[in-house]
C-alpha cells in the first residue's frame, strides 16, 4: 500500500513541476499584452501614467521587440523538434503564448498606424512654420557650464549652459524651463534633447526656479525674468545674443514659459510649450476628475488661494489672458491622450492667438500622452525635431 500510494504520487509531481515551468512564459505573455493595451486604452489611474507613457511613446520599438520574440520562439521550437527527430508541435499552451504575443503586436501597431496616417497632416502643418529650417550643419563639440544667475533667500539659482564651442558670432538662446507641477522637477531633465538643440547651433540654458508651495506665484516669474536679464547682462562674455531669446517649457514649465513670454514680448522672440496648462481659472473649474490628477490642489499650491478669492491674480498667471497682439510667435505641442493636461488648453490658446493675429502653430500628437517627447526615436520624434527646427529658424535667425 505504501509503495502504491507513493507510485500514485510520483508521476503527478513532474507534471505539476512542468506545469509551473510552462506557466511562467504564459504569465509573462499576459503581462506583456496588458502593457501593450496601455498604449491604446485610457485608464483613470494616476499610477499608470508612467507605464502608459512608456508603452505609447516607444510603441514602435515594442512592436518590433514583440515580433522578434515571437519569431525567435518559433525558430527555437522548430530547431528542437528537428534535433529530436519529431514533427513540430507547439502544443495548446505554447499556442496560447503565440496568440498573446500576436495580440500584443497588433495592439502596439495601432498607435504606430495612427502616427503614420497622421504624417502627411503633420508635414503639411510643419511646412507652414516659417519658410526654412535651421542650418543642417551640426556642431559636434559642445561646452557644458553651470552659472549662478540670481541670489535668493534659499541660496543661488543655477543654470546649465550647453552651447557649441567655439563659435564666430553670438549664439541665439533657448531658455528651458522644467516641468513638475510647479512643485518639483530639475533643470537637469531632458539633457539629451538639450544637447540636440545645442548641436543645431543654439545656446541652451536650463534654469532653476523656486517651487511651490513654499514659493507662490509670481516667484517663478521673477526667476525667469532674472534668467532673461542674466543673458542681457552676461551674454556678451558668454557668446550669447540677448536679442535672440526663445523660451521652451514642458507641462508646468510650458505654462511658465508662455506666461513669461507674454509678459515680456520685448525680450522674447518666440515660445515653445509642450502639453502646458494655459488658463488656470478654467482649469480649476473643469478639473472634476481627480482620480488621475488633482489639478485644483496643484494650482492652489502655486497660487495660494482658489480663484474666487483673487480672480485677477489667477488671470495674470494665465497665458490665454495675457496674450496681446504683440505677443511672440508660439509653438504648442500636445498629445491627444493627455490625461494630466487637457488638449483643449492648447487649442483654446491657439484660437485666442489667431484672433489677435499672433503667429501660432498647434501640433497635436495622435495617441500622445503627457510627456510623449521622452522618446527620441520614431515618427513623433522626427516630426517634433522638424517643427522645432523650422520654428526656431523663423523666430531666432
Amino acid at each position: 500500500m505504501e509503495s502504491a500510494r507513493s507510485g500514485a504520487r510520483d508521476p503527478a509531481s513532474p507534471a505539476r513541476a512542468g506545469s509551473l515551468r510552462v506557466s511562467l512564459p504564459g504569465l509573462l505573455a499576459v503581462v506583456w499584452l496588458a502593457f501593450a493595451l496601455l498604449s491604446v486604452i485610457r485608464l483613470p489611474l494616476a499610477p499608470l501614467w508612467l507605464p502608459t507613457l512608456v508603452a505609447s511613446s516607444w510603441a514602435h520599438l515594442w512592436l518590433l521587440l514583440s515580433l522578434g520574440i515571437l519569431l525567435l520562439a518559433r525558430r527555437v521550437r522548430r530547431r528542437r523538434a528537428r534535433r529530436a527527430g519529431e514533427p513540430e508541435s507547439p502544443g495548446r499552451r505554447r499556442s496560447r503564448i503565440d496568440l498573446l504575443l500576436g495580440l500584443a503586436i497588433l495592439t502596439f501597431a495601432i498607435p504606430v498606424a495612427r502616427q503614420a496616417r497622421a504624417w502627411p497632416q503633420w508635414s503639411e502643418s510643419v511646412a507652414f512654420i516659417g519658410d526654412r529650417e535651421t542650418a543642417t550643419r551640426r556642431f559636434p563639440t559642445l561646452r557644458d557650464e553651470t552659472h549662478a544667475f540670481a541670489e535668493r533667500e534659499g541660496g543661488e539659482l543655477l543654470l546649465d549652459l550647453i552651447a557649441p564651442a567655439p563659435t564666430d558670432a553670438p549664439l541665439p538662446v533657448v531658455i528651458v524651463i522644467h516641468g513638475g507641477a510647479w512643485e518639483r522637477g530639475s533643470r537637469t531633465e531632458f539633457r539629451a534633447s538639450r544637447r540636440e538643440l545645442a548641436q543645431l547651433g543654439f545656446a541652451v540654458l536650463s534654469i532653476d526656479y523656486r517651487l511651490a508651495p513654499a514659493h507662490r506665484f509670481p516667484a517663478p516669474m521673477e526667476d525667469i525674468d532674472a534668467a532673461i536679464d542674466f543673458v542681457a547682462r552676461r551674454g556678451g562674455a558668454l557668446g550669447l545674443d540677448p536679442g535672440r531669446i526663445a523660451l521652451l517649457g514642458r507641462s508646468a514649465g510650458g505654462h511658465l514659459a508662455l506666461t513669461a513670454a507674454y509678459r515680456r514680448p520685448d525680450a522674447v522672440r518666440g515660445v515653445i510649450a509642450y502639453y502646458a496648462p494655459t488658463d488656470l481659472p478654467w482649469s480649476w473649474e473643469t478639473s472634476v476628475d481627480r482620480t488621475y490628477l488633482d489639478g485644483r490642489a496643484l494650482t492652489e499650491a502655486l497660487m495660494g488661494s482658489p480663484p474666487s478669492q483673487d480672480p485677477e491674480r489667477w488671470r495674470a498667471a494665465s497665458p490665454i489672458h495675457l496674450a496681446e497682439g504683440d505677443s511672440p510667435p508660439t509653438l504648442l505641442l500636445q498629445g491627444t491622450r493627455d490625461r494630466l493636461v487637457s488638449p483643449r488648453h492648447s487649442t483654446r490658446l491657439r484660437r485666442r492667438l489667431e484672433e489677435l493675429g499672433v503667429p501660432c502653430w498647434e501640433l497635436r500628437i495622435p495617441g500622445g500622452t503627457h510627456g510623449f517627447d521622452v522618446a527620441r526615436s520614431g515618427l513623433v520624434a522626427a516630426i517634433e525635431e522638424r517643427a522645432l527646427r523650422r520654428f526656431l529658424a523663423a523666430t531666432l535667425h
